[in-house]
């Protein structure tokens, strides 16, 4: 989900960081992070993971991902919109 909303396919997270946003032990992210490496769907080094193969990415995490209001593709896109237009 941090990729639906930057640009370029690297993400610049520890460990520790996404174990704190995800409420679960750094180990674990480490663990997932080297599964998700083993199927070539990401590389990650210290501090960065980029993504390699989006679309496998996508169907391996299935429904948890596109649910809605969780992925990028259901969030209204506000284009250029000022900070004033939305208010």
């Amino acid at each position: 989900m941090c990729h639906d909303r930057m640009d370029g396919e690297e993400i610049a997270l520890t460990h520790e960081y996404m174990a704190t946003m995800l409420g679960v032990r750094r180990s674990s992210v480490t663990e997932a992070l080297h599964i998700l490496e083993g199927e070539h769907f990401i590389y990650s080094h210290r501090g960065l993971v980029i993504v390699r193969n989006r679309t496998s990415l996508e169907a391996f995490a299935a429904d948890a991902y596109d649910a809605p209001g969780v992925s990028g593709r259901s969030w209204p896109d506000l284009g250029q919109l000022s900070l004033v237009a939305v208010q």
